[in-house]
């Protein structure tokens, strides 16, 4: 995909962000259970370290539902989009309304381009919205609402529903007016509709919010500098 058609993802690294920032919390003045260790090494990068001690908390206690979620995290880091799945599936089995795990799910069917299943899982995610989901720690595990349209937008883009995906974009915005990738996909979309003047609109806020390869596309395709 060139330029003109790329869309910008926040992928795992915006994922992964919320996750760390989710765990440092966690770990904090923590005893050290296979579970806390599990986090403690995913907050350092070493996943299969994590890996081990999610399934360490999984042996002593296999309805730990957050023990199943970090892993299926974890493997998904490492690209075993397999195993994720089948983490997240257990996760989601106890705890149906886990709006989290059904979010990060979704994000891996559509990395696997499996983006019909992953839009199930997007809208799951955003029933449970109202859900509060608590660990056995006592921490609360939020849905990032933006996120959520941001990625369902995503997907409606891979099949091609464009008017979905701006639609998804369009709510993502109204959560997070600041969110350059949004602008940026939201134009892209715009572009195959054949709404130009929209596409560079977008794409000139999401220039302006930083997303460089959009600044680039708007001084080669909307005549400014």
């Amino acid at each position: 995909m060139g330029i003109g058609t790329r869309l910008s993802s926040p992928g795992l690294a915006l994922r992964s962000f919320l996750m760390v920032a989710f765990l440092a919390v966690a770990t904090s003045g923590i005893g050290r259970s296979p579970y806390w260790q599990g986090n403690d090494r995913f907050n350092k990068g070493d996943y299969r370290g994590a890996i081990d001690g999610y399934t360490k908390a999984i042996r002593a206690d296999s309805l730990n539902f957050a023990a199943w979620f970090h892993r299926g995290t974890a493997h998904e880091h490492l690209r075993e989009f397999d195993l994720a799945l089948a983490d997240y599936d257990r996760a989601i089995q106890l705890v149906p309304r886990f709006g989290l795990a059904h979010h990060y799910r979704g994000h891996v069917h559509s990395r696997v381009a499996a983006n019909d299943l992953a839009i199930a899982d997007y809208d799951r995610a955003l029933a449970s919205v109202g859900e509060v989901v608590i660990d056995a720690q006592g921490m609360t595990i939020p849905v990032d609402r933006a996120s959520v349209y941001y990625d369902r937008g995503n997907a409606y883009f891979r099949l091609k529903s464009y008017e979905y995906a701006v639609a998804s974009y369009d709510s993502s915005l109204i959560l997070s007016p600041k969110f350059a990738g949004a602008y940026n996909n939201r134009g892209v979309s715009r572009q195959n509709l054949g709404d130009r003047a929209g596409a560079c609109t977008d794409r000139s806020m999401s220039c302006q919010l930083g997303f460089s390869e959009a600044c680039t596309w708007v001084r080669d395709s909307c005549g400014t500098h």
